[in-house]
């Protein structure tokens, strides 16, 4: 936007400047936990792939003990592991995608405080990046209810075919 700009008060930079710093800290958990997701996935996916780590010595038995039910779980039960680590693996990209997109989003509305003079241009960068945000969560979404469908129609065509 070219030409003089709306200047937002210090009362108002104090709130967007606190919105700002909470934003970040929920997109960095997000990815965070969308990392830990996604290792959880990946994990849940080796059993199909025939390939299971060895257990250190060091792994408490209790430990050891679930791992080995579950190994003995996945190799009875391949179809619910697909759609398990499917269903993860799209967990992962949503948290992964919004904990992206939340910190873009705080960025912006950090410039707001740190500058002046272009406070409604970084205001249009956050929102634009928090429309990004909300499109790939409808997308995805949207994805994940149409994959769930096809996994309980996959499960009735199995049981009752």
């Amino acid at each position: 936007m070219s030409g003089a700009q709306y200047e937002f008060s210090g009362d108002q930079n104090r709130i967007i400047g606190n919105l700002a710093g909470k934003m970040s800290v929920v997109g960095l958990f997000l990815i965070l936990i969308g990392l830990g997701v996604a290792i959880m996935a990946v994990v849940g996916f080796l059993p199909l792939l025939g390939e299971m780590p060895s257990i250190p010595d060091a792994v408490a038995p209790e430990v050891r003990d679930a791992f080995l039910q579950y190994t003995t779980y996945a190799k009875g039960n391949r179809e619910q592991l697909y759609f398990g680590t499917l269903a993860g693996a799209l967990q992962a990209l949503i948290l992964l995608i919004s904990g992206v997109y939340v910190r873009r989003s705080a960025a912006a509305f950090r410039r707001i405080v740190d500058s002046a003079g272009r406070d409604i241009t970084h205001l249009i960068d956050a929102l634009i990046s928090l429309r990004g945000l909300f499109g790939i969560l409808y997308t995805l979404l949207l994805l994940g209810f149409l994959l769930a469908l096809g996994g309980i129609g996959f499960k009735l065509w199995t049981q009752l075919g």
